[in-house]
C-alpha cells in the first residue's frame, strides 16, 4: 500500500534536514571518492514526496582521478557529521536519465568538475 505524500514529505524533510552542511560525493566502484560539492544550508527544498538539493549547477576539483579503470559509478548524500544520507545514486551525463548529471564522466586529479543540474530525490511508493 502506497503511502500518503505528507509521510513521504516528512520523510524527505528530515533527510533533507540530515543533508544541511554536509556533501553530494561522487563514487568509483571501490567506493573512493572523486569529487565532492558542499551542499548549503537548507539542502534543498522538498514540496510532497520530491527533495530537490539546492545551490546547483556547482563545480569542484577533483579529488581523485576518473579514468578507464575506475570511473565514477555512484554518488551519495553525507551528513556534516559524516554520515551517510543517501547511497546508491544513479549518475551520468545529461540524457541518460541519472540522479546526478556530471560535466564529464573521466578526468584528471585537479580537474574542475560540474554537477550540471539540482539532483532530484523522490520517495518510493
Amino acid at each position: 500500500m502506497a503511502k500518503p505524500d505528507s509521510i513521504k514529505q516528512a520523510r524527505m524533510e528530515v533527510s533533507r534536514n540530515a543533508a544541511n552542511g554536509g556533501t553530494l560525493e561522487i563514487l568509483n566502484g571501490a567506493n573512493q571518492v572523486l569529487v565532492a560539492w558542499p551542499l548549503d544550508t537548507p539542502s534543498g527544498t522538498v514540496v510532497g514526496p520530491v527533495w530537490t538539493l539546492g545551490g546547483f549547477p556547482k563545480t569542484a576539483a577533483a579529488l581523485v582521478a576518473a579514468t578507464g579503470p575506475a570511473p565514477p559509478t555512484s554518488a551519495r548524500i553525507r551528513s556534516a557529521v559524516p554520515a551517510d544520507v543517501e547511497t546508491a545514486l544513479t549518475v551520468g551525463l545529461a540524457g541518460s536519465g541519472a540522479a546526478v548529471i556530471l560535466s564529464s564522466m573521466t578526468w584528471g586529479v585537479g580537474q574542475q568538475i560540474r554537477c550540471e543540474a539540482s539532483p532530484t530525490l523522490t520517495h518510493a511508493a
